[in-house]
């Protein structure tokens, strides 16, 4: 058996660096898309179209409006990818036993699909086509990056289960052996 338990742990390791890298990558590519938003929010001129200036409000009430709205929801962005890199990051450890941050990682896929899906269809309509073409690819890899996450999470979570089912008898009874020592007899005051 013992061949068989260096493969399960090997694998586990694996797992567990693939799962670490992965969420290191889901932080990275968190920061790349706010640093994105923000320079986007304070460089792009054509934010401000003419209906938006039409308002009534002086332009730099309104930049700061639209600035604070990029930040708002650039925050939002940042902790999501913060809050699914640092829980894959944790159970890749052993100390998360949550499913709510794959439910999360699995709800930021489907929205990341849609992204991927409407930006390629922007690609063929528009002439900003190397933008697209960036949005893309960091789309692809943003959506592989969380399909990892999960795939690695899920089988971490059976190897260890298994794992558990093999060590598990006789690591209740060294457990139960280690309880069942007396301890030592308090000694009398003088």
């Amino acid at each position: 058996m013992a061949p068989q338990k260096h493969s399960t742990e090997n694998l586990i390791r694996r797992t567990s660096d693939d799962l670490s890298i992965s969420g290191a990558a889901i932080i990275a590519l968190g920061a790349w898309s706010f640093l994105k938003l923000m320079l986007t929010s304070f460089l792009d001129e054509t934010i401000f179209t003419p209906e938006l200036l039409t308002i009534g409000l002086p332009p730099l009430l309104l930049r700061v409006l639209v600035a604070a709205v990029y930040v708002f929801f650039g925050a939002v962005g940042i902790s999501l990818h913060l809050y699914i890199g640092l829980s894959a990051r944790s159970e890749a450890r052993g100390r998360l036993r949550s499913h709510f941050y794959l439910f999360v990682t699995g709800l930021f896929l489907v929205m990341t699909l849609l992204s991927c899906f409407f930006t390629f269809a922007r690609f063929f309509r528009t002439s900003e086509s190397d933008a697209s073409a960036a949005s893309l690819l960091i789309d692809m890899t943003l959506s592989f990056t969380l399909i990892s996450i999960i795939v690695s999470s899920r089988r971490m979570r059976a190897l260890r289960r298994d794992t558990d089912k093999t060590n598990g008898p006789h690591i209740k009874e060294e457990a139960a052996a280690a309880d069942a020592t007396p301890a030592p007899a308090p000694k009398a005051k003088p």
